[in-house]
């Protein structure tokens, strides 16, 4: 049985393509089905993923990588409760101006505001404390 694929053509590749040519070399995410296209797509691209159990710790570690580095962190985190731990993190970023990026699922449009499974308006949430949030 082999592995599945995700096209090259698809957001996910153009994000990982996106994050390669900018020189990105490692995402830090906690795994989630909303993200696992992006998570699929950044490992074909050779983004080395550090895996972590808690997305804070995900947020807290690109902050550190970017602090440390000069380069961006960038974290992945999946939707619904996945950004909503995010948040200590990201507040702990934004005072500092860390150059971070948070990158986190969302379910597909076609079930947007109708229930679907960790469905919030993650923009709205995360605004008071980014530079910019958007989908």
């Amino acid at each position: 049985m082999s592995s599945p694929t995700v096209s090259q053509d698809s957001v996910a590749a153009l994000i990982a393509k996106f994050l390669k040519a900018r020189g990105v070399e490692r995402v830090f995410a906690l795994c989630g089905g909303h993200i696992m296209p992006i998570w699929m797509r950044l490992d074909a691209e050779g983004i080395q993923i550090i895996d972590v159990r808690d997305e804070r710790a995900a947020v807290y570690m690109a902050h550190a990588h970017s602090e440390l580095t000069g380069q961006i962190g960038v974290a992945l985190v999946t939707a619904g409760p996945g950004v909503t731990n995010a948040m200590t993190g990201i507040a702990n970023a934004h005072t500092a101006r860390a150059s971070v990026l948070i990158l986190s699922g969302t379910p597909p449009q076609a079930q947007e505001n109708r229930g679907a499974l960790q469905d919030m308006v993650h923009t709205e949430f995360v605004k008071p404390l980014t530079r910019l949030a958007r989908t």
